[in-house]
């Protein structure tokens, strides 16, 4: 009796520089998040992006209201959250330039 040892088709090898540009030029939606696998973090990235970009929106069109101070509070705190995540995304270029090409993946 013999017993066959199924093997799995491994997944492409990713690349450095994709990784690398992705982070560095789209970062801010999590594009290199996507491609490295990492959905969580991708969907991290995106949320931030997507909630920042609404209470920018917000309280720029709203700033002609009575209400000055609060939407202006709203703005602010879009453009906070959209510097952190701005900082995220640098932190994770500088990382997958410091990585070795063959631990990407994990």
């Amino acid at each position: 009796m013999s017993y066959r040892v199924q093997s799995y088709p491994q997944a492409p090898a990713k690349s450095k520089v994709a990784a690398a540009l992705l982070a560095f030029f789209l970062g801010g939606i999590g594009a290199h998040s996507f491609y490295l696998g990492r959905t969580a973090l991708g969907l991290g990235h995106l949320a931030l992006a997507v909630i920042s970009f609404l209470l920018m929106i917000g309280g720029v069109v709203g700033a002609g209201s009575t209400q000055v101070d609060s939407l202006l509070l709203m703005a602010g705190l879009g453009y906070l959250l959209s510097a952190a995540n701005s900082l995220w995304a640098l932190v994770d270029f500088i990382i997958i330039l410091a990585k070795p090409e063959s631990e990407l993946g994990r």
